[in-house]
């Protein structure tokens, strides 16, 4: 037996609708209050890669996808903090990117970019990304790519 699709009446919004609605009323709340969030992401960034946030040059943070990472959902809500965490960075988390590995990652359009590698080879970004992670993390976790928006101070 198939189920009749409900039409959606114009006076109220989607489910889509509301639950953006929600999230935003949500990240407002705790911007004005200056509120921590339980079950946000909280991820330590070197300097260099926290100036490139802060400033809005780097839109993607790449990571191993580890046991951490593996619990991190589109619409979730990250905290960055710079070493000494006396600066922290609110962001919601827009599209998560998978793949064996840095080099594939790199690969997917405008991802250098977004990375922060703009100005460099994709050669080079993996190497970068070989200072944090280990070839052998790479191989045993993969790695992931998590674009951030709505990036506060």
């Amino acid at each position: 037996m198939k189920r009749k699709r409900r039409k959606t009446n114009p006076r109220f919004e989607s489910w889509e609708e509301a639950y953006d609605r929600s999230l935003m009323e949500f990240t407002e709340f705790i911007e004005q209050n200056n509120v921590r969030v339980k079950d946000a992401v909280e991820m330590h960034l070197a300097d260099l890669p926290f100036e490139q946030m802060k400033r809005g040059e780097k839109t993607v943070e790449v990571r191993l996808y580890d046991e951490k990472r593996r619990e991190i959902r589109e619409g979730d809500i990250a905290l960055f903090y710079n070493k000494d965490r006396s600066e922290w960075i609110r962001a919601r988390v827009k599209a998560l990117y998978r793949a064996p590995t840095f080099a594939e990652l790199f690969e997917m359009p405008d991802m250098l970019a977004k990375a922060g590698f703009s100005d460099m080879p994709p050669a080079d970004a993996v190497n970068c990304m070989y200072q944090y992670y280990s070839a052998e993390q790479e191989r045993q976790y993969g790695v992931l790519g998590i674009e951030l928006c709505d990036l506060k101070q």
